[in-house]
């Protein structure tokens, strides 16, 4: 039997590769991004919903300046969350 040898030079492989890492990296940036901007809108929301009431001796909410948008984090399966609303802090 005669032995066959084959060869395959494939050119800009690693520029292919990179431009996917890149793509993956533009695609976390963007999901991060969109969800920065949701948050804002509940954000102001829930600010609009306390400031529409009073308190009950008349007075305007302070609450609404203590809504705060917390860091996005994520899990192992790429979960993305992101917290709005009271911290621990301000509710004591």
């Amino acid at each position: 039997m005669n032995a066959v040898e084959t060869s395959i030079t494939i050119r800009g492989m690693q520029e292919f590769i990179n431009s996917f890492d890149r793509l993956d990296e533009n695609v976390q940036r963007a999901v991060q991004t969109g969800m920065r901007e949701g948050a804002r809108i509940i954000q102001q929301e829930q600010r609009r919903l306390i400031l529409a009431r009073n308190n009950k001796d008349g007075s305007p909410s302070r609450l609404a300046n203590l809504i705060k948008i917390g860091h996005i984090s994520s899990n192992r399966k790429g979960t993305y969350r992101i917290f709005v609303g009271y911290s621990s802090e301000a509710l004591k």
